[in-house]
């Protein structure tokens, strides 16, 4: 399983950006990729996420999980 800072790394030299990492958690919930641990701001209650993962992001960051072979 690829690390945040690969799948960063892989955008980054295929795209031209590099993603936040809540954008790469939020597109693995998704895509039904199990967390390996809770990010501990996320713990308690559900709160609401203010940094979206932009429509038009999200195609890329697929393309880089399955790159990795994680979906």
């Amino acid at each position: 399983m690829a690390t945040y800072h690969e799948i960063q790394a892989y955008i980054e030299g295929k795209y031209g950006f590099v993603p936040h990492t809540c954008w790469i958690a939020e597109v693995k919930e998704l895509c039904n990729i199990p967390h390996l641990r809770e990010a501990c701001n996320r713990l308690g209650k559900e709160r609401e996420k203010s940094n979206r993962c932009p429509k038009e992001k999200i195609v890329c960051i697929k393309d880089a999980l399955e790159y990795y072979s994680m979906i």
